[in-house]
């Protein structure tokens, strides 16, 4: 197990071993208390989860392009993650409340099974439903192994439109 620096959330030092701590509901709290810091702050997180299989996970601020006219949204990272579920709340049946998809993410990359390498290097977490992706981080030694960087809960297409019925 590689040692980590003490990292700095909310003027509150956290250990490693809170990181790596065997009580997954404490490091799943932990998490979302660094998710709410990164939000906040605008700057990522880069050593906070860990899961002995991949090492050290950051999260990515990121960035979210609304969707216009002639193309559909896209970005990466927590502020995309929020600001489409925002879009989605009142947009379809069944969509969950941003503050929902912010606590399911640790959920996700802690409690998945094997991760599965999907395209440009990526690491696709399911749980339940829920695909968390994974990017390889840099070539710095110092930076994590990987950072958070998308998240989807349902296919699109099982959506259905509020009010509506399936096409």
């Amino acid at each position: 197990m590689e040692l980590l620096p003490a990292i700095l959330v909310a003027g509150i030092a956290i250990a490693p071993n809170k990181i790596q701590s065997d009580n997954t509901d404490k490091r799943i709290q932990d998490a979302l208390r660094i998710m709410r810091r990164v939000l906040q702050t605008q700057k990522d997180a880069p050593n906070a989860m860990c899961r002995d299989d991949l090492g050290t996970i950051g999260f990515r601020y990121g960035k979210h392009f609304p969707a216009v006219r002639n193309r559909d949204r896209s970005g990466y990272g927590l502020v995309h993650v929020i600001c489409s579920a925002k879009e989605d709340v009142n947009k379809y049946e069944g969509a969950p409340a941003p503050e929902q998809v912010l606590s399911i993410i640790p959920e996700v990359i802690l409690k998945s099974g094997k991760p599965r390498k999907v395209h440009h290097g990526r690491l696709r977490l399911e749980y339940n439903g829920h695909i968390a992706l994974l990017t390889k981080s840099g070539k710095n030694p110092k930076a994590p192994k990987w950072l958070f960087h998308a998240y989807k809960l349902y296919p699109k297409n099982s959506f259905l439109p509020v009010g509506g019925t399936a096409p």
